[in-house]
């Protein structure tokens, strides 16, 4: 579907529902929420906008800058004479930590580049009694280990891999025969439970559409690890059929994956004669091509 269909079927659908403002659902209900994305940047505000139509009041929120959302924490510092945190963040009730965490990865991050100062995962020993925010620290080695585990993975099928030095939605960066991949790499825990959601952020899938993009989820189960690896082909599927769904206020497609009895699933969020089994997908290394 073209830019220009895009825009047609907003004004078709509109028209048909009898209103000027559509929601996120109503497109995705129609069948083309993900070209709408594809289209306009993640966006749904400028697809309205070229169709003629009105954003709703929600489109309009995430429709916020990164810049607006610096500054915001810039007030925040200038007013309470100090770093802001997440509890001041929430006092203030402007704008959620969630939509800091979809943006920048974390609101510390965000407020290391709005202030100059160094991203928590650089430096924890300068967090100061009471910023409680930095309370996840241990994902971060967690999800250090898992790319380093893809890394290892990868030398012994030959790859010459490394971590990407800047993060795009790319961890690791392979060659082979003279090609190179992209891999993204998510950490599962399957502990106490055999079903996780996991997230991917819009603008790093939006920025990586690439045939020599996989995404690697390496499933921490009881007493092994295996990799579930998924291209970005496959990403794309799941996202049309509506398998994996686009999560509007955090910005972000949710992939639902369980194990159970040696079964590998990528679940529906509507309807479970859709779910998809990917079994033949885990360990699958020569999928990477």
């Amino acid at each position: 579907m073209t830019k220009p269909e895009v825009i047609a079927k907003l004004q078709e659908l509109a028209k048909k529902l009898g209103t000027d403002t559509l929601k996120q659902e109503d497109i995705r209900k129609a069948g083309f929420i993900y070209q709408v994305m594809l289209h306009f940047g993640g966006k749904i505000k400028p697809a309205l906008l070229a169709a003629g139509l009105k954003p709703s009041r929600l489109g309009e929120a995430m429709s916020t800058t990164e810049e607006e959302l610096l500054q915001h924490i810039r007030y925040l510092q200038k007013k309470l004479r100090r770093p802001p945190v997440i509890i001041d963040l929430r006092r203030e009730g402007k704008f959620s930590d969630k939509i800091y965490e979809t943006r920048f990865g974390s609101f510390p991050e965000a407020r290391a580049i709005a202030l100059g100062g160094t991203p928590p995962t650089q430096s924890k020993r300068t967090q100061k009694p009471g910023d409680s925010d930095n309370i996840g620290d241990h994902f971060n080695y967690i999800g250090k280990a898992g790319e380093m585990y893809i890394i290892s993975e990868l030398l012994y099928q030959d790859y010459n891999a490394n971590l990407a030095l800047v993060d795009t939605g790319v961890d690791v960066i392979a060659t082979k025969n003279d090609k190179t991949f992209y891999f993204q790499v998510k950490n599962v825990s399957f502990k106490n439970t055999n079903i996780r959601t996991v997230p991917i952020t819009k603008s790093s899938f939006i920025n990586n559409q690439r045939g020599n993009m996989y995404y690697m989820f390496v499933l921490q189960m009881e007493n092994e690890k295996k990799v579930l690896i998924v291209p970005y082909q496959n990403i794309h599927q799941y996202i049309q059929k509506e398998i994996i769904q686009f999560d509007e206020q955090k910005r972000q497609f949710n992939i639902t994956i369980s194990i159970a009895d040696n079964t590998f699933k990528i679940h529906s969020a509507s309807n479970t004669q859709r779910d998809e089994d990917v079994k033949h997908m885990v360990e699958d290394w020569k999928v990477i091509a």
